[in-house]
């Protein structure tokens, strides 16, 4: 996924540099690196050749990093990489161009995930989301975005916050429904989001949704210059859903039809699907095949670089494990004495009496706020009115009229703007964006939320999250902890005990409610 997020981002540099250089004299220098871009060292050697030539353009210094970047990820040199990486992000903050703060902004993150730099990745990641902002095109801007989002989810998943992950991937293809251009960049971003849905529904055991979305992947990928990594990526994850339901031969049919679309023998994918072919030839006895694809998977592999291998390594642990321990099921006697019975009966009785009333209590508090929160909504538009019109006896002494004013109107413009989710928000951060001090932004909260501000921001972070649970019946399948990530709180933990403190009843009982109700509307 690092090589196709990597690759995906470069394919729109080439037409973005264009300071110092002439586009023509651009072209002609990437075209040269190109010529031997599947040979790394070759590529780099080019590469830093022409960087004396391009100094003093910011913009041509930072696509050409990016590429040496890259040179060294295929050659297994990650330091050098995410060096070369940080060189692009200098040189393109140099610059006016958003597009290109926001492309080296989201690759830098890659090579900061690919060392597993991940609290680094995320940060960048939302700041970069903020850069692609001010780009000026649209069809560019909603693009840039769904990069991000996309490898936010990768974040995640490396993390192995699956629930999280699937529903940035989600968020991903919503941007992405935004973009009307067709170029192929749109359709390979496609493809990444289907690839990561699919394997992260796979690490949930979700087995139906990954194979929904990961048969996306071929057709919307065809025709574009990276078909064949797509088709072969898909391929491979759908082969491990047909391995783990036992159709070992729909495996083999699955990788066999994409094993001469992958270009080179000494490719990670090529080499991962060898390897996949050797375990499910294994499982039905072809032990033939299976020693002929293990030597071949087992060659190649010391080929790679100590990166490529462990990763392959680990995922190839993945079927090695299923095959080995299929079927491997135990089976209990028990037997029921007459005395358990009855204490059973007894206890179930005890359970049903305090779960109904329990119930009824959890229904009363989910009504209760559901009725806030419309409240709150229809109080909106009179507090903004009476933000403008405060009588003067309401004024906090020793602020100044217009400056609680102006207070007032930048937290209506933050309790818009849902920059509360963001989990770094502070009332130092506030106060330094509403340009003020934080003992009057503390005491207008106070006297205007009545609330201090840990109270004020964690009940913005769950109405926020409550009203998108009702709207949204995408988030009612997920986790606690995925929710509390969309929220902006730091735990699952954190998240529940907050929810329950505000609302009466926890994130899970919420959602069995709306369920309940709408079941009731039918």
């Amino acid at each position: 996924m690092n090589k196709i997020f990597f690759l995906i981002f470069l394919a729109i540099g080439i037409p973005l540099i264009y300071a110092q250089h002439s586009e023509k004299e651009l072209k002609e220098i990437y075209k040269q690196i190109e010529k031997v871009y599947s040979k790394p060292d070759s590529a780099m050697i080019i590469a830093n050749r022409f960087l004396p030539k391009l100094q003093g353009d910011n913009r041509g210094l930072a696509d050409l990093h990016l590429y040496i970047s890259q040179c060294y990820t295929d050659a297994g040199q990650q330091e050098e990489a995410l060096q070369h990486a940080k060189q692009a992000n200098i040189f393109a903050l140099n610059t006016s161009n958003y597009e290109l703060i926001a492309r080296t902004s989201g690759l830098l993150a890659t090579q900061y995930r690919a060392m597993k730099l991940y609290t680094k990745a995320k940060n960048l990641l939302r700041s970069g989301i903020l850069d692609a902002e001010k780009i000026s095109d649209k069809d560019m801007r909603v693009w840039v975005k769904a990069c991000f989002l996309e490898e936010y989810a990768m974040n995640l998943a490396v993390e192995k916050k699956y629930d999280s992950a699937v529903i940035y991937n989600h968020n991903a293809l919503n941007m992405l429904s935004q973009c009307k251009a067709k170029w192929s960049g749109v359709k390979l971003r496609y493809a990444v989001a289907y690839v990561g849905l699919g394997d992260n529904y796979i690490k949930k055991n979700e087995l139906d949704s990954a194979e929904y979305y990961l048969n996306k992947v071929a057709p919307i990928s065809k025709g574009t210059y990276m078909s064949s990594y797509a088709k072969g990526t898909s391929a491979i994850k759908l082969s491990l859903i047909y391995s783990r339901r036992k159709q070992y031969q729909r495996a083999i049919d699955t990788l066999k039809s994409v094993e001469r679309s992958i270009d080179s023998d000494l490719n990670s994918t090529k080499v991962e699907l060898y390897g996949y072919l050797s375990q499910n030839y294994k499982a039905i006895s072809d032990f033939k095949n299976y020693i002929k694809y293990n030597e071949i998977y087992s060659t190649l592999k010391n080929k790679l670089s100590n990166e490529e291998r462990k990763a392959i390594e680990k995922s190839f642990q993945m079927i090695e494990e299923e095959v080995v321990n299929e079927s491997k099921k135990s089976i209990f006697s028990r037997n029921v004495t007459y005395f358990t019975i009855s204490f059973s009966i007894i206890f179930i009785g005890f359970l049903l009496f305090y779960y109904r009333r329990k119930r009824k209590n959890e229904k009363i508090y989910f009504q209760n706020y559901i009725k806030t929160l419309e409240n709150k909504s229809k109080e909106q538009s009179d507090e903004e009115t009476a933000a403008k019109t405060i009588p003067k006896a309401s004024y906090i002494t020793e602020i100044h009229k217009d400056t609680e004013l102006q207070i007032l109107k930048h937290l209506e413009n933050f309790e818009k703007s849902e920059k509360y989710t963001d989990p770094s928000v502070s009332l130092s951060s506030i106060a330094t964006d509403f340009k003020t001090n934080t003992r009057y932004l503390s005491e207008v909260i106070n006297k205007h939320r009545q609330k201090n501000f840990k109270a004020y921001l964690n009940e913005l972070r769950v109405d926020y999250i409550s009203k998108k649970i009702l709207t949204d019946p995408l988030l009612r399948k997920y986790k606690i902890s995925a929710l509390a990530e969309a929220s902006g709180f730091s735990s699952a933990e954190s998240f529940s005990k907050t929810f329950k403190k505000i609302t009466g009843i926890l994130p899970s009982v919420f959602i069995e409610n709306i369920s309940a109700q709408i079941n009731e509307k039918k």
